[in-house]
Parts: C-alpha cells; structure tokens; sequence
C-alpha cells in the first residue's frame, strides 16, 4: 500500500540453521524440496529492475531465518507425519507494485497457498475507506472463501502507520468493513479472524 514499486516476486520467510537469502525457482507452495531448485544465493534483497528477468509464477525468494517459531513440531496437522515441519510465511508482492499481472491479478490466482493455515491481508490504516481497498478486500475475501485450509479457515487483517491512540476504533472500524464485505459475499458462516496495528514511528 506504498507508493514506491515493490519487489515483484514473492518472499518466503522459513527457518533455516543459520541466516541465508536465495533465489529459488519452485512454482506451487506443495513443492518444497524435490522439485525446489536454488538458483542464486544473495547478499541483499535485489530492487525491483534486478527480477526482471524472472517470472514471479515460478521464482521466489527465501529467507531462512533460526527462528524456532518457524517449526511446527507436532507436524502440519495436514498429512498423517507427525515429525516436525517448517512454517512458511510466504509475502506476495504489493497489489500496486507494478502493472504486471501479477501485482495488478485476481487474488483468487495469487493469495492463497495449499493447506493455510492463514490468510494475511496487510493495509495503511489511512487507505481502509478508500475504494480501491475495498475493491480489493472485497477480491481478496473471494480468495479466502475459496482457499484449501488446514483446520478453520482464519483470516489476519494487519494495518500499519496505525497510531495507537486510534488503534482500537480503527479495529472495529476494519472488523465492521469486512463483516460487511463478508455477508454480500453472501457467506452465511462467521469468519474467523484476528486485527492487529502498528505504528512503525514506535
């Protein structure tokens, strides 16, 4: 929700033993390893010119991370293997990144993984009543009423630049908006969902 062009291929946040950012080329989120190959290992997150030449379809980012609470350690309560499996955070690019299709796509084609245990839907507290956020909330709640989930599908609406002294009427606000959104969709079920803010000035 910036105005700068964002990087255009998506950035999965996963742990690793030790901090490392590669270029990977996988194109489904059930591809993790036998069909994951690492093209490049990186020493900075490149800027948008320098991914060009990649297709945000089939090339992503990853950055491992030795953060324990990446590890889900009963398994992914999808599969019978109760071994422990590696949390995902997978970031697509901003809708106004750029006008590739991608950035400017149906979120049905883009916004959901296999098996989630989350969606996160990401917005500037001062964009919530601007028509292009609900043109896109409204698109975004299409895709998560159709995601594959594992267990309730759950929503996270998180909002930035959000001062703590508005925090909490622009929470109801954003609840009140997507309940909204929810039943013209015409879902009848309640939706499952955490708010959240922050103020990066904090």
């Amino acid at each position: 929700s910036s105005l700068e062009r964002q990087t255009r291929l998506p950035l999965e946040i996963t742990y690793g033993e030790e901090a490392k950012l590669t270029l990977v080329q996988r194109a489904n989120d059930y591809e993790i390893n036998e069909k994951t190959r690492t093209l490049q290992t990186l020493t900075e997150f490149p800027d948008r010119e320098a991914t060009m030449q990649h297709d945000p379809l089939r090339h992503r980012l990853r950055l491992a991370i030795p953060e324990n609470r990446l590890i889900l350690k009963n398994g992914d309560g999808y599969s019978d293997d109760k071994s422990a499996k590696r949390l995902f955070l997978i970031d697509m690019p901003g809708w106004n990144s750029g006008d590739d299709l991608l950035a400017e796509g149906d979120a049905s084609e883009i916004m959901a993984g296999f098996h989630n245990l989350a969606l996160v839907y990401v917005v500037s507290a001062v964009r919530i009543d601007g028509l292009k956020n609900s043109e896109r909330l409204n698109n975004f709640l299409q895709a998560f009423a159709e995601a594959d989930f594992v267990g309730a599908p759950h929503l996270i609406i998180m909002m930035t630049h959000c001062p703590a002294a508005e925090a909490q009427a622009l929470r109801e606000k954003v609840k009140k908006q997507v309940n909204t959104l929810w039943a013209e969709l015409g879902e009848t079920s309640s939706l499952s969902m955490d708010l959240f803010s922050i103020d990066f000035e904090e």
